[in-house]
């Protein structure tokens, strides 16, 4: 049976996929001894390419809420392009062109 919060020093590092985020806060509440479903609210952030990445977690841990922003900033499809893959939609949709022009 476990009750109680676990607050994690700043700067603890968290891996997002291949990406290491600092955390700012990272918080885990365990209100109810008869379940394992703890509170969680993680700011971190990270450096991708030119971008400083903003991830914020926050709810418990079976429906989580995660919120990712960015500075400067791209729409949150960017961003998850970004992490996954190394670039954003715009700079795909650049390589394919530039692949297109050198076919032709």
């Amino acid at each position: 049976v476990l009750i109680g919060k676990i607050n994690f020093e700043k700067n603890t590092k968290i891996i997002f996929r291949d990406r290491v985020f600092e955390a700012n806060t990272l918080n885990v509440t365990l209100n109810d001894p008869d379940q394992t479903n703890a509170e969680i609210y993680l700011s971190a952030r990270s450096r991708v390419n030119d971008y400083d990445i903003n991830l914020l977690v926050q709810g418990l841990a079976t429906n989580p809420t995660i919120k990712l922003t960015s500075l400067p900033p791209l729409p949150e499809r960017d961003i998850v392009s970004l992490l996954a893959l190394g670039m954003t939609s715009a700079s795909i949709d650049k390589n394919i062109e530039s692949n297109q022009q050198q076919s032709n």
